[in-house]
């Protein structure tokens, strides 16, 4: 639950500091309201776009293979991407070749 409201209390206290501050409005009723209607909007357009748009890439977040010391698994969040996660060693050898002068 917090994790949804946080953003928009965030959002709320930014916006009326913003319009206070910067705008040089009154604190009164009308610009908390404005505020909170400003914040609820804004999450509820946020979510939605995150729920349509923010995860249909299809590709892994660290390309064809992962850093050495990770493996690839399926992305908790979309099922149809895979993302690499620490795994605790390497997991291929590391070429340490030094070039001498």
């Amino acid at each position: 639950m917090m994790r949804r409201l946080g953003p928009v209390i965030v959002s709320w206290v930014v916006y009326v500091l913003f319009k206070h501050l910067y705008c040089k409005e009154s604190l009164n009723k009308k610009l908390y309201i404005e505020a909170l209607l400003f914040s609820l909007v804004t999450s509820i357009i946020m979510h939605i776009y995150l729920q349509v748009f923010g995860y249909i890439e299809g590709m892994t977040t660290f390309g064809k293979t992962c850093p050495n010391g990770h493996i690839m698994v399926d992305d908790p969040l979309n099922k149809e991407q895979q993302t690499c996660v620490p795994a605790g060693h390497q997991t291929y050898p590391t070429d340490m070749k030094s070039s001498s002068p």
